[in-house]
């Protein structure tokens, strides 16, 4: 298959529809992400390291964000990224199945042998149009911990990358910080709803939205004084 100037399409892949049916959509954003992998491994590290502004690994969940994370490594350290390679790199830390599916529709997806080479902007429009599908009408919900597994804050967000910059500069639970999950729902309305009843069922410490009550505001208090900190209860807490 050809585009009208000649140029051969990078893989003849239709992205299927989010099916409301499926929970969270989480068939859906496995295939997006899976696309979307396929073609940065068809092109290689020219392609990684053109489209490197377009990469958030945020955007990829489980196996397939240590896929991305590899990859952009790799092209860093100006190595080639071929199925080989990245074989090599992952192939301890993921799933073997990823792994398998991911080299055997990179064997599907390439072109026959044309006379034409398949121009670098037309790699990164397809590979943008399956971050743009990744992304769409998902929103992230996380859960923050500190290192004795306490919950400290719940949130969610449609730019994860952009929103735990923020955290780590204005809120103050982000210094006891220690590791986080992070859920992906279909819609921020299905995101509001299920934040909604994790923060009533779990209390995290610094939400104040759905937990505002005399209770919550005594453990915080109990957190920080443990924790050295009762400074920080003069000015009020940041706690979002």
């Amino acid at each position: 298959m050809t585009n009208r100037d000649g140029y051969p399409l990078p893989f003849a892949l239709t992205p299927p529809e989010l099916d409301a049916h499926r929970p969270e959509g989480k068939e859906w954003r496995h295939s997006m992400e899976g696309c979307a992998l396929t073609v940065l491994l068809h092109g290689g590290a020219e392609l990684i390291d053109a489209a490197s502004e377009d990469l958030r690994p945020s955007d990829f969940d489980g196996d397939h964000r240590v896929i991305c994370q590899t990859m952009l490594a790799m092209c860093s350290a100006g190595d080639e990224v071929t199925p080989d390679s990245l074989a090599q790199r992952v192939s301890d830390t993921i799933s073997p199945k990823v792994l398998a599916d991911l080299i055997a529709a990179h064997e599907r997806g390439m072109p026959r042998r044309t006379t034409h080479s398949e121009p670098l902007w037309l790699q990164r429009a397809s590979l943008n149009d399956f971050l743009r599908e990744i992304r769409r009408d998902l929103t992230a919900l996380y859960f923050w911990y500190d290192t004795d597994d306490v919950l400290l804050y719940i949130g969610i967000t449609g730019d994860l990358a952009t929103r735990q910059t923020a955290h780590a500069k204005r809120s103050t639970w982000a210094e006891f910080a220690d590791h986080s999950t992070v859920q992906r729902l279909p819609t921020r309305l299905h995101a509001l709803d299920a934040e909604r009843e994790a923060i009533k069922a779990e209390r995290p410490l610094f939400n104040v939205t759905h937990n505002d009550t005399p209770e919550a505001r005594a453990r915080l208090v109990a957190y920080l004084i443990e924790h050295g900190r009762a400074d920080l209860l003069v000015p009020a807490v940041s706690r979002g």
